[in-house]
């Protein structure tokens, strides 16, 4: 079962150590924003999402930069504010656009941080948009035990990453651990492909397992082996109710198991008196869960730990 980029780059982020149970993932390659819970076992939540359905704020980003570039690749300027200039932007901004400094993107392009944030204005509108939309969901602010994923390239820009905590934070100017952002050095490309690889694995059987019995054929007992479970499969799909048999025990035996080969002994002491049983393989709480139920007797039924074998 997949999960939208909301729910991947929540995975991720509390993966990576960002300890919080609910994160406000914003994705401004489509200026939308989701909502995420991180339940028991890892498992993620869309608790609620929405989009404004305004396109890529990184294409928008260029196609104002391309006002100023000139003869220049918009591009250029973008990637020189993710290095070079950076730091002289938010100090522009960060000290109440007091210091003008003029910056140098090479080949004789020289711009001030105000043009730049000038010809960012439309980028700017529709991203505050975006931001109070989120109102809807936190009408005090997003709070302190909330994680903050920002996806999306156009957050590489400096004014774009400081109206974001302008708008989120207490200040822009004081470090805010919510961010994960801040702490992750991933792209967004990476942190929601590793995201849904991590739900895959998580959401997937580590192991195969298997049932191994004896059953009469003719005047004799001959060794079989059913497979109820693959490594891989999607672990959603074990129910506990798709029971196989059934198979011939005594009560006083032992049943065996296989897990990728290796074969288990489970006690059916429980089941004194009971020549046949039915086997299912399940999850509950996360857990991967043998049940075992004398034929017959449908409510009688015996869970055991799969990890504890």
């Amino acid at each position: 079962m997949d999960i939208t980029n909301y729910e991947a780059a929540a995975l991720y982020a509390y993966s990576s150590g960002r300890a919080y149970r609910r994160f406000l993932v914003l994705d401004l390659d489509d200026c939308s924003y989701g909502l995420c819970s991180i339940g028991d076992g890892e498992r993620t939540e869309l608790v609620s999402s929405s989009s404004l359905k305004r396109g890529s704020l990184w294409d928008m980003s260029l196609d104002c930069l391309r006002t100023l570039s000139g003869t220049n690749d918009p591009k250029t300027i973008a990637s020189e504010m993710k290095t070079g200039t950076q730091n002289l932007m938010r100090d522009y901004l960060k000290w109440e656009r007091v210091r003008d400094s003029e910056l140098d993107f090479g080949s004789g392009l020289l711009l001030t941080c105000s043009q730049i944030e000038g010809c960012l204005e439309p980028v700017k509108a529709v991203l505050t948009e975006l931001l109070k939309s989120i109102e809807t969901v936190f009408e005090d602010g997003v709070p302190e035990d909330c994680g903050i994923v920002v996806l999306g390239e156009a957050q590489s820009l400096t004014p774009i990453d400081y109206y974001i905590s302008e708008w989120l934070s207490i200040s822009p100017a004081l470090p805010d651990e919510r961010f994960s952002n801040h702490y992750i050095t991933a792209d967004s490309t990476t942190i929601t492909e590793q995201g849904r690889a991590l739900n895959r694995q998580k959401r997937q059987l580590a192991h195969t397992y298997s049932v191994i019995f004896f059953n009469l054929s003719g005047q004799t007992l001959e060794r079989e082996s059913i497979v109820i479970g693959k490594a891989g499969q999607d672990r959603s799909e074990l129910t506990g109710t798709d029971y196989i048999g059934p198979i011939f025990v005594s009560g006083s035996s032992m049943l065996t198991i296989g897990i990728d080969g290796s074969e288990k002994q489970v006690s059916l002491s429980g089941m004194k008196g009971s020549e046949l049983a039915e086997v299912a393989l399940g999850v509950t709480d996360e857990r991967e869960m043998l049940f075992i139920r004398p034929f017959g007797a449908p409510e009688q039924v015996t869970q055991i730990k799969l990890a504890e074998l």
